[in-house]
């Protein structure tokens, strides 16, 4: 972030669409796509094990608006439930091997087994078929 090169994160992401969810009982699934932001242009403050609260993450990025991201190096402990719990955003690199190590450099974290995302935005809900639904919602409930 300091020298400006983009590093990515990518979240898996599902739109809902409100419209007939009060005769479905349930919103019905939009779309399902991919989010991908690049850290680098909203996050410009990065300290390094800094207390935040009543947790110290490994990096933690701040945007000038305030919002945060913790940066979690799993090596031998991964998060805590307290810290998963805690309504803060956090990408956790749970690092195995020298080749864990090769996925940060490519500046593009994508969701796996060793990359995970915590109480980031994974949805959006509203109204976007104004009831002309693409989906074929309204032939199931006529």
């Amino acid at each position: 972030m300091l020298e400006n090169i983009p590093f990515w994160i990518e979240i898996n992401f599902t739109i809902y669409c409100s419209f007939y969810e009060q005769e479905l009982l349930v919103p019905c699934t939009f779309s399902k796509c991919k989010h991908k932001f690049d850290l680098t242009q909203y996050f410009k403050d990065i300290k390094l094990e800094t207390k935040d609260g009543s947790f110290i993450p490994d990096l933690l990025l701040i945007s000038e608006k305030e919002d945060k991201i913790f940066i979690e190096i799993a090596v031998t402990h991964k998060s805590t439930l307290e810290k998963m719990q805690s309504k803060q955003r956090i990408l956790e690199l749970n690092i195995r091997s020298e080749l864990d190590i090769n996925t940060i450099k490519k500046c593009v974290l994508k969701e796996n087994k060793n990359i995970y995302f915590f109480n980031f935005k994974r949805q959006e809900k509203k109204n976007f078929c104004q009831g002309e639904c693409i989906r074929g919602c309204l032939k199931s409930i006529v």
